[in-house]
């Protein structure tokens, strides 16, 4: 498990934090017995739970970056990142098309040095790659959901029409009706997930921005010294 399951989780205490915090849990799909149904509710909402599943692989990742930086969970990106750039003065971020996040340092460094950085830049390209997944799984998991619900009538005849004893038959078609609630929620849940992903953006914007207006020091040491572990 990561940081927590929440849409503020492990980022910063700026736009998020200011907002209620939602538990993230994957669709509850109950079986109908059905299993051409079941086989239809599990694939749409695999998308959805995929990307759940890797907000919390996100949520380690970012933990993962500020910890190989020496700082704190509680401790904001932008403190993570201006920090580095005090011991890595080569140190710049990019943020390209498609939520692509680039950290370059520059050559030069100890050997020692040099694992540590390039740690840190596989933290960043491994946060890049599951935003951009994430992404992807989300635009996926509004149009499944969107599917379900046009055909609940139509699933619905079709668990009254399944070979279903009458033991099984009520359950099936209260399974199937709560299923396809759990999809209804899907379009207002995907909405908030977007929008933590568009206030972390915002923010590696804002760091951006300051790593830029950080003054650039006349020399660096060669020897990987200017970079320490906090």
């Amino acid at each position: 498990m990561g940081c927590c399951q929440s849409w503020a989780c492990c980022g910063s205490k700026s736009k998020t934090d200011d907002k209620k915090k939602q538990e993230l849990t994957e669709l509850d799909i109950k079986k109908t017995k059905v299993e051409t149904l079941d086989t239809l509710f599990d694939n749409a909402s695999s998308p959805f739970n995929e990307a759940v599943d890797l907000k919390e692989k996100l949520d380690d990742a970012i933990s993962q970056l500020k910890k190989l930086a020496g700082y704190k969970d509680t401790d904001t990106l932008k403190d993570v990142f201006l920090g580095l750039k005090k011991r890595i003065p080569n140190l710049k971020l990019e943020l390209t098309a498609n939520y692509t996040l680039k950290l370059t340092t520059g050559t030069g460094y100890s050997e020692d040095v040099a694992d540590i950085i390039e740690n840190l830049i596989d933290s960043v390209s491994a946060i890049s790659d599951l935003v951009k997944q994430i992404q992807n799984l989300l635009e996926t998991a509004v149009e499944s959901a969107k599917g379900i619900i046009e055909q609940a009538e139509t699933l619905q005849d079709t668990v009254k029409d399944a070979n279903l004893n009458p033991l099984q038959m009520p359950r099936a078609v209260k399974n199937t009706s709560h299923n396809v609630l759990e999809f209804k929620k899907v379009d207002d849940i995907v909405k908030a997930f977007q929008q933590f992903i568009d206030d972390m953006m915002s923010e590696m914007k804002e760091i951006i921005k300051a790593l830029d207006s950080e003054a650039e020091p006349d020399t660096m040491q060669s020897n990987g010294k200017t970079v320490e572990t906090k």
